[in-house]
């Protein structure tokens, strides 16, 4: 996509968040831009990702229209939103915890194991399933037509999998989750996730003064498909 796009698309971000009064309307943006985006592509074809993606076939045959603007869809709005949120999690809970960001600024070799870990820590994406006939599931009932959300951030933080789960721990070895998904259902942007929060970890957490939460203020959250930081206020000193 155009990099002059950027600053709208983050507003789109912002606007696309649960329990806002602007979601309807950015909603509505997000999906008139992806179909802009998908026609212009099958006009314009170029040596891209979502050029790929619309000209995509599976198990021989071309995607259809709706297929074909849900995966674009996912592939845009997940590459907005989730390491966004993942690292907006992070910086919260890293102000509340200033010997997080002394280490992670001191040795940055510990990179690594932190965007493992922030990963780990602070998943962002829900999965919601309409349940398709009347059923039990751990003894609550369920009816046809009811919504399960499947919380996969809860992955990461079950202690029989990762001791200690709730502390940040960039040395942890052997962490288990599923917030990338796993098998053929592997987050295509896992490595784009990756690479931003190597770039959050370099150029803020590495550059910048240990911050803190402003005084007098509290980070505002929402919870949904995708688990949103709506806004926070930092304060450092001067260096």
């Amino acid at each position: 996509m155009s990099e002059e796009d950027a600053p709208y698309l983050l507003d789109l971000a912002k606007r696309n968040v649960p329990g806002q009064d602007t979601m309807e309307q950015a909603a509505a943006e997000t999906h008139d831009y992806i179909a802009n985006l998908i026609h212009d592509r099958q006009v314009r074809p170029g040596d891209d990702f979502v050029t790929m993606l619309v000209n995509a076939q599976v198990m021989g045959r071309d995607l259809t229209p709706v297929e074909r603007h849900n995966v674009v869809q996912l592939v845009v709005t997940g590459g907005l939103e989730t390491v966004m949120n993942m690292t907006s999690f992070a910086m919260v809970h890293f102000a509340r915890h200033p010997e997080i960001q002394h280490e992670l600024k001191h040795n940055p070799e510990l990179h690594d194991g932190a965007i493992e870990e922030i990963t780990r820590r602070f998943g962002t994406s829900n999965l919601a399933r309409l349940a398709k006939m009347d059923t039990e599931l751990g003894g609550v009932q369920l009816r046809e037509g009811d919504q399960v959300l499947g919380i996969f951030p809860l992955s990461g933080l079950d202690e029989r999998a990762n001791p200690d789960p709730m502390t940040f721990d960039a040395r942890r070895s052997k962490r288990r989750h599923v917030n990338f998904g796993s098998g053929p259902h592997t987050c295509l942007g896992a490595r784009l996730a990756r690479r931003e929060i190597r770039i959050f970890l370099e150029e803020w957490i590495g550059t910048m003064p240990e911050c803190r939460i402003a005084q007098g203020t509290t980070p505002r959250m929402a919870a949904g498909l995708i688990n949103t930081v709506r806004g926070f206020q930092l304060e450092w000193d001067p260096a």
